[in-house]
Protein backbone atom coordinates (compact mmCIF):
# COMPACT_ATOMS: atom_id res chain seq x y z
CA UNK A 1 0.00 0.00 0.00
CA UNK A 2 1.14 3.55 -0.72
CA UNK A 3 1.39 6.20 1.99
CA UNK A 4 -1.20 8.97 1.94
CA UNK A 5 -0.14 12.26 0.33
CA UNK A 6 0.06 15.38 2.49
CA UNK A 7 -3.43 16.91 2.54
CA UNK A 8 -2.60 20.32 4.01
CA UNK A 9 -1.51 22.02 0.73
CA UNK A 10 -4.61 20.65 -1.01
CA UNK A 11 -6.98 22.07 1.59
CA UNK A 12 -5.10 25.37 1.97
CA UNK A 13 -5.46 25.87 -1.79
CA UNK A 14 -9.13 24.81 -1.70
CA UNK A 15 -9.97 27.35 1.01
CA UNK A 16 -8.17 30.09 -0.91
CA UNK A 17 -10.46 29.49 -3.89
CA UNK A 18 -13.84 28.42 -2.45
CA UNK A 19 -15.97 30.60 -0.20
CA UNK A 20 -19.50 30.56 1.11
CA UNK A 21 -21.61 27.96 2.92
CA UNK A 22 -22.83 24.70 1.44
CA UNK A 23 -26.44 25.23 0.32
CA UNK A 24 -27.24 21.49 0.15
CA UNK A 25 -30.33 20.85 2.35
CA UNK A 26 -28.88 17.53 3.53
CA UNK A 27 -26.02 19.45 5.15
CA UNK A 28 -28.24 21.82 7.15
CA UNK A 29 -30.60 18.98 8.09
CA UNK A 30 -27.63 17.12 9.55
CA UNK A 31 -26.66 20.08 11.74
CA UNK A 32 -30.27 20.61 12.80
CA UNK A 33 -30.55 16.92 13.75
CA UNK A 34 -27.46 17.34 15.95
CA UNK A 35 -28.96 20.39 17.65
CA UNK A 36 -32.23 18.53 18.26
CA UNK A 37 -30.42 15.74 20.14
CA UNK A 38 -28.41 17.97 22.49
CA UNK A 39 -29.12 17.72 26.22
CA UNK A 40 -31.27 20.42 27.79
CA UNK A 41 -29.12 23.43 28.71
CA UNK A 42 -26.11 21.97 26.89
CA UNK A 43 -22.80 23.62 27.58
CA UNK A 44 -19.79 23.95 25.26
CA UNK A 45 -19.80 22.21 21.89
CA UNK A 46 -16.96 21.11 19.61
CA UNK A 47 -16.72 21.03 15.83
CA UNK A 48 -14.01 18.92 14.21
CA UNK A 49 -12.94 20.09 10.76
CA UNK A 50 -14.77 23.42 10.82
CA UNK A 51 -13.51 24.73 7.48
CA UNK A 52 -14.49 28.38 7.09
CA UNK A 53 -16.76 28.25 10.12
CA UNK A 54 -20.23 28.34 8.59
CA UNK A 55 -21.60 25.42 10.64
CA UNK A 56 -19.99 26.66 13.85
CA UNK A 57 -21.51 30.10 13.37
CA UNK A 58 -24.92 28.59 12.62
CA UNK A 59 -24.76 26.48 15.79
CA UNK A 60 -23.58 29.49 17.81
CA UNK A 61 -26.58 31.48 16.53
CA UNK A 62 -28.71 29.08 18.59
CA UNK A 63 -27.04 30.30 21.76
CA UNK A 64 -24.19 27.81 22.14
CA UNK A 65 -20.48 28.33 22.78
CA UNK A 66 -18.54 26.44 20.10
CA UNK A 67 -14.90 25.45 19.91
CA UNK A 68 -14.09 24.81 16.24
CA UNK A 69 -10.92 23.14 14.93
CA UNK A 70 -9.38 22.79 11.48
CA UNK A 71 -5.86 21.89 10.40
CA UNK A 72 -5.81 24.41 7.53
CA UNK A 73 -4.49 27.82 8.56
CA UNK A 74 -6.23 29.31 5.52
CA UNK A 75 -9.57 27.88 6.66
CA UNK A 76 -9.10 29.34 10.15
CA UNK A 77 -8.20 32.74 8.68
CA UNK A 78 -11.41 32.63 6.62
CA UNK A 79 -13.43 31.49 9.65
CA UNK A 80 -12.03 34.30 11.78
CA UNK A 81 -13.05 36.84 9.13
CA UNK A 82 -16.51 35.28 8.98
CA UNK A 83 -16.75 35.53 12.77
CA UNK A 84 -16.13 39.28 12.62
CA UNK A 85 -19.18 39.53 10.34
CA UNK A 86 -21.29 37.86 13.06
CA UNK A 87 -20.83 40.03 16.17
CA UNK A 88 -22.00 38.31 19.31
CA UNK A 89 -21.34 34.79 18.01
CA UNK A 90 -19.49 32.82 20.69
CA UNK A 91 -17.01 30.73 18.67
CA UNK A 92 -13.37 29.92 19.35
CA UNK A 93 -11.69 29.05 16.04
CA UNK A 94 -8.38 27.26 16.42
CA UNK A 95 -5.92 25.58 14.07
CA UNK A 96 -5.38 21.97 15.10
CA UNK A 97 -4.86 18.64 13.34
CA UNK A 98 -7.57 16.32 14.68
CA UNK A 99 -5.35 13.33 13.94
CA UNK A 100 -3.45 14.45 17.05
CA UNK A 101 -4.67 14.50 20.66
CA UNK A 102 -7.44 17.03 21.15
CA UNK A 103 -6.34 20.08 23.20
CA UNK A 104 -9.14 19.78 25.76
CA UNK A 105 -9.72 18.07 29.10
CA UNK A 106 -11.78 14.98 29.73
CA UNK A 107 -15.54 15.45 29.50
CA UNK A 108 -15.31 19.00 28.18
CA UNK A 109 -18.22 18.97 25.71
CA UNK A 110 -21.94 18.26 25.68
CA UNK A 111 -21.90 17.87 21.92
CA UNK A 112 -19.36 17.13 19.18
CA UNK A 113 -20.11 17.34 15.47
CA UNK A 114 -18.24 16.90 12.21
CA UNK A 115 -19.40 17.18 8.61
CA UNK A 116 -17.17 15.39 6.08
CA UNK A 117 -14.01 15.73 8.18
CA UNK A 118 -13.49 12.31 9.79
CA UNK A 119 -13.02 10.26 6.62
CA UNK A 120 -9.43 11.20 5.76
CA UNK A 121 -7.44 8.87 8.01
CA UNK A 122 -6.28 5.26 7.98
CA UNK A 123 -7.99 2.78 10.28
CA UNK A 124 -5.51 3.14 13.14
CA UNK A 125 -5.68 6.93 13.12
CA UNK A 126 -9.46 6.91 12.75
CA UNK A 127 -9.82 4.74 15.84
CA UNK A 128 -7.46 7.04 17.74
CA UNK A 129 -9.55 10.05 16.71
CA UNK A 130 -12.72 8.37 17.97
CA UNK A 131 -11.08 7.50 21.28
CA UNK A 132 -10.21 11.18 21.70
CA UNK A 133 -13.78 12.17 20.83
CA UNK A 134 -15.06 9.81 23.51
CA UNK A 135 -12.59 11.20 26.04
CA UNK A 136 -13.64 14.84 25.60
CA UNK A 137 -17.40 14.09 25.52
CA UNK A 138 -19.38 14.48 28.72
CA UNK A 139 -21.67 11.74 29.98
CA UNK A 140 -24.98 12.23 28.20
CA UNK A 141 -23.26 14.17 25.42
CA UNK A 142 -24.00 13.78 21.72
CA UNK A 143 -21.75 12.93 18.79
CA UNK A 144 -22.94 13.60 15.21
CA UNK A 145 -20.76 12.92 12.21
CA UNK A 146 -21.20 12.64 8.46
CA UNK A 147 -18.71 10.78 6.23
CA UNK A 148 -18.48 9.40 2.70
CA UNK A 149 -20.24 6.05 2.26
CA UNK A 150 -18.80 3.02 0.50
CA UNK A 151 -21.75 3.47 -1.88
CA UNK A 152 -20.47 6.87 -3.00
CA UNK A 153 -19.64 7.09 -6.73
CA UNK A 154 -15.99 7.88 -5.91
CA UNK A 155 -15.51 4.67 -3.94
CA UNK A 156 -12.81 2.52 -5.55
CA UNK A 157 -11.44 5.33 -7.70
CA UNK A 158 -7.78 6.28 -7.50
CA UNK A 159 -4.89 4.64 -5.67
CA UNK A 160 -5.71 2.17 -2.91
CA UNK A 161 -4.12 3.31 0.37
CA UNK A 162 -5.76 0.82 2.72
CA UNK A 163 -9.10 -0.86 3.38
CA UNK A 164 -11.80 1.35 1.79
CA UNK A 165 -9.30 4.22 1.52
CA UNK A 166 -8.23 5.82 -1.78
CA UNK A 167 -6.29 8.80 -3.07
CA UNK A 168 -7.78 10.38 -6.18
CA UNK A 169 -5.84 13.28 -7.71
CA UNK A 170 -4.12 13.78 -4.37
CA UNK A 171 -7.39 13.86 -2.43
CA UNK A 172 -7.59 11.16 0.26
CA UNK A 173 -10.94 9.64 1.26
CA UNK A 174 -11.68 6.81 3.69
CA UNK A 175 -15.17 5.50 2.88
CA UNK A 176 -17.31 4.12 5.72
CA UNK A 177 -19.94 1.40 5.75
CA UNK A 178 -22.47 1.20 8.61
CA UNK A 179 -20.76 -1.74 10.29
CA UNK A 180 -17.44 0.08 10.35
CA UNK A 181 -19.01 3.27 11.69
CA UNK A 182 -20.83 1.40 14.46
CA UNK A 183 -17.62 -0.42 15.31
CA UNK A 184 -15.99 2.93 16.09
CA UNK A 185 -18.64 3.71 18.70
CA UNK A 186 -17.47 1.56 21.62
CA UNK A 187 -19.03 3.05 24.75
CA UNK A 188 -21.64 5.06 22.84
CA UNK A 189 -25.36 4.43 22.39
CA UNK A 190 -26.35 4.59 18.73
CA UNK A 191 -29.20 7.04 18.17
CA UNK A 192 -29.41 7.19 14.39
CA UNK A 193 -27.58 5.99 11.30
CA UNK A 194 -28.67 6.66 7.73
CA UNK A 195 -27.33 7.01 4.22
CA UNK A 196 -28.25 10.27 2.49
CA UNK A 197 -27.74 11.57 -1.03
CA UNK A 198 -26.62 15.08 -1.86
CA UNK A 199 -24.12 17.30 -3.60
CA UNK A 200 -21.45 19.13 -1.63
CA UNK A 201 -21.09 22.77 -2.77
CA UNK A 202 -23.01 22.04 -5.98
CA UNK A 203 -20.53 19.40 -7.12
CA UNK A 204 -21.42 17.73 -10.40
CA UNK A 205 -21.17 14.28 -8.84
CA UNK A 206 -23.90 13.26 -6.42
CA UNK A 207 -22.49 12.06 -3.10
CA UNK A 208 -23.65 9.22 -0.89
CA UNK A 209 -23.15 10.16 2.74
CA UNK A 210 -23.37 8.19 5.96
CA UNK A 211 -24.82 10.20 8.85
CA UNK A 212 -24.46 8.96 12.41
CA UNK A 213 -25.69 10.27 15.76
CA UNK A 214 -24.70 8.65 19.06
CA UNK A 215 -24.97 9.48 22.75
CA UNK A 216 -22.47 8.86 25.53
CA UNK A 217 -24.32 7.04 28.32
CA UNK A 218 -25.03 9.01 31.46
CA UNK A 219 -23.18 6.37 33.47
CA UNK A 220 -19.75 6.63 31.87
CA UNK A 221 -18.06 3.41 30.83
CA UNK A 222 -14.59 2.66 29.61
CA UNK A 223 -13.93 2.65 25.90
CA UNK A 224 -12.58 -0.60 24.61
CA UNK A 225 -9.04 -0.79 23.29
CA UNK A 226 -8.59 -1.26 19.56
Amino acid sequence: MMSAPNQRPLWDAWHEQVHGPDAEPVHREFVDAFLAELPHDAGPLLELGCGQGHDALYVASHGYFVHALDFSSVAIEQATRNLRAHPGSDVDFRQHDIAEALPFGDGAFDGIFSYLSLHYFDDSTTRSVFREIYRVARSGGVLAFCVKSVHDPLFGQGTLLGPDMYSLNGHVRHFFDPRYAIGLLDGWELVHIEERHGRYLDAATRSVLLQVIARKPASEGVIGAR
